[in-house]
């Protein structure tokens, strides 16, 4: 296989006219600003047309880094995310750039509606979680990699669609245990987090060059939709080259249509009464329910780890949790499964009706959804 159809299309959709060309994006949502995505940052900062970009970590960058990522000493010590958004206002002050020093899990859903999520990841996780906010939001989702056995980096673009592969189109039985593994881990209080890759600097830099080359064909050439595309894997060790093609799966979990999602914002201050009428009235629904749009949860006890006591609380998301120690023995709680749960109705929790949207744990551009069995709306926070 030459190397120039690194960046073909695939076959069956060569000939194929685009539905929609353009040579820039104007927002961007880059999620992993490791050994990867700190290189992506300078060629946004050139990119024409580009107006706003969301950069997302959860880490802070240290003394080791500087060997395999792209920074200089002063970024030590500081959040990722703020480090890079300094580093792109100063190449381009007319950016907005929206720093985001958090997991991705933990990253309110409709931070993520950009033109294109473009992603520099070492955890299947986090993977997981943007191909599930890229197939709802219906927004393009270029992802790369790297391996520092082979010397080997990866890239591939995942378009939205029905009939377009996803990420989990690939998925075994396997790969969704270890997501399990790694997203409940025995000890709450201390989450499984992925192992460095030790990757050299240069193979992030590689894979950095390959997604944006990725980006530049999905915005000028690339159509919506493909029922076929393909993985990209350039081995620097024994100099090969491998293509690898993939299908829509349809029995495949992950949810292909695109959500349609109420345009006018609702308030953090709406009362949870208001938003399940909001809901009534879009669904035609008379009994309703609330609940997060991202798979979260509503936590409403937690129990001692120590003491094993439990204690009652008010509904809250769990990726918002923060619970103090137990007041009985001083033990860390935790959310135990007895006590999640997936909806909020007027049967379940009354009480619940006379809080706040922020009261449950909503932040602006989170997206929630109010409806029964038949139908479903969705609705987005918007800004304090």
């Amino acid at each position: 296989m030459s190397a120039p159809e690194l960046f073909s299309l695939p076959s069956s959709t060569a000939r194929a006219e685009p539905d929609r060309q353009r040579e820039s994006a104007e927002s961007l949502a880059l999620v992993g600003l490791g050994n990867i995505g700190g290189y992506l940052v300078p060629h946004m900062a050139k990119m024409r047309g580009l107006r706003r970009v969301v950069l997302v970590d959860r880490d802070v960058y240290e003394r080791s880094n500087l060997t395999s990522q792209d920074i200089g000493p002063h970024a030590i010590g500081l959040a990722k995310a703020e480090a890079q958004a300094q580093r792109l206002r100063a190449l381009n002050p007319e950016l907005e750039v929206i720093p985001l020093h958090a997991a991705i899990e933990d990253v309110p859903l409709g931070r993520l509606r950009a033109d294109v999520i473009l992603t520099g990841l070492d955890g299947r996780l986090a993977r997981y979680y943007v191909n599930r906010a890229a197939r709802r939001l219906g927004v393009p989702w270029i992802d790369a990699g790297v391996d520092a056995r082979t010397l080997s980096a990866r890239v591939q673009a995942y378009l939205p669609g029905p009939d377009a592969p996803c990420m989990e189109c690939a998925f075994s039985d396997r790969d969704y245990a270890l997501l399990a593994q790694q997203s409940y881990p025995c000890n709450e209080a201390q989450p499984a987090t992925p192992a460095p890759t030790n990757a050299p600097s240069a193979l992030g830099a590689l894979a950095a060059a390959l997604e944006v080359l990725e980006l530049q064909k999905l915005l000028s050439q690339a159509p919506r939709g493909e029922s076929v595309w393909r993985q990209a894997v350039l081995d620097c060790l024994h100099l090969r080259f491998y293509a690898t093609a993939f299908r829509r799966n349809p029995n495949c979990k992950c949810e292909h249509e695109p959500w349609r999602i109420e345009e006018t914002p609702c308030s953090p201050d709406l009362p949870v009464s208001a938003a399940l009428d909001l809901g009534r009235q879009a669904t035609g629904l008379d009994t309703v329910s609330l609940r997060p749009a991202n798979d979260d949860v509503f936590v409403t006890t937690l129990t001692c780890q120590q003491c094993h006591a439990t204690h009652a609380r008010n509904p809250l998301l769990r990726r918002r949790l923060a619970a103090p120690p137990c007041p009985a023995c001083g033990g860390a709680l935790i959310p135990s499964g007895f006590h999640l749960v997936e909806r909020l109705s007027l049967r379940s929790f009354p009480a619940a009706l006379d809080t706040s949207l922020a009261d449950l744990g909503f932040q602006p551009h989170d997206i929630f959804e109010v409806g029964g069995a038949t139908a479903t709306a969705r609705f987005i926070v918007g800004s304090e």
